[in-house]
């Protein structure tokens, strides 16, 4: 489902709130080396991330407004909404994978 926060002209675009766009989204995310450029754009080196969190476990509503970027769509659930998408992500020695 599209967040009820969306404000922009995204909101009408299917594809950006669709399930591959979540799978790809998240797969991305555990994809990421936690690298960045070298410089940013004034020349200063950049430090990488020693550790990085996935925002969010759960869908949530906040204020009212309802959004559905949680791996789980609430806390009750038992099961991931990637659960049989054969989701795989390597960092380095470390695999995931959500079937």
């Amino acid at each position: 489902p599209t967040a009820t926060t969306l404000s922009t002209p995204v909101k009408d675009c299917d594809a950006f709130s669709s399930p591959e766009s979540f799978k790809k989204s998240y797969f991305n995310f555990l994809s990421w080396d936690l690298s960045l450029p070298m410089l940013d754009e004034d020349g200063e080196t950049v430090s990488p991330p020693d550790h990085v969190f996935y925002f969010t476990m759960r869908d949530s509503v906040n204020f009212g407004d309802k959004e559905y970027f949680g791996l789980v769509p609430q806390c009750s659930d038992t099961k991931c909404k990637l659960q049989g998408s054969s989701v795989l992500a390597t960092n380095g020695a470390k695999a995931v994978v959500v079937v």
